[in-house]
């Protein structure tokens, strides 16, 4: 097996990811509108409960607010780095 890098907004099979795990993750909110529940209701009836998605666990925490502004590097930039080092044949990047 091996596997490639995407942009999601290129990929449909990743835009599809994207809405089975955002609706998975809205799914176990312990609060739903009633017009969602329904909504929800019709999607698992139309096959939805079918799908499997263990192990992932979408939990129940939702936030609020946008995240605060990155004042660095995140991880992704830094795996990102790590990575390009490696294919230079550079080892670690470090930070």
């Amino acid at each position: 097996m091996s596997t490639v890098g995407a942009r999601s907004h290129e990929s449909a099979s990743l835009q599809l990811c994207d809405l089975v795990a955002g609706l998975a993750s809205r799914a176990s909110a312990p609060e739903q509108p009633p017009e969602f529940r329904e909504f929800l209701g019709a999607v698992i009836d139309a096959g939805f409960g079918e799908v499997t998605v263990f192990p992932v666990d979408a939990g129940t925490d939702f936030v609020s607010e946008p995240p605060e502004r990155a004042t660095g590097p995140d991880i992704v930039d830094r795996i990102a780095r790590a990575v390009r080092g490696q294919r230079k044949g550079q080892g670690h990047a470090g930070s």
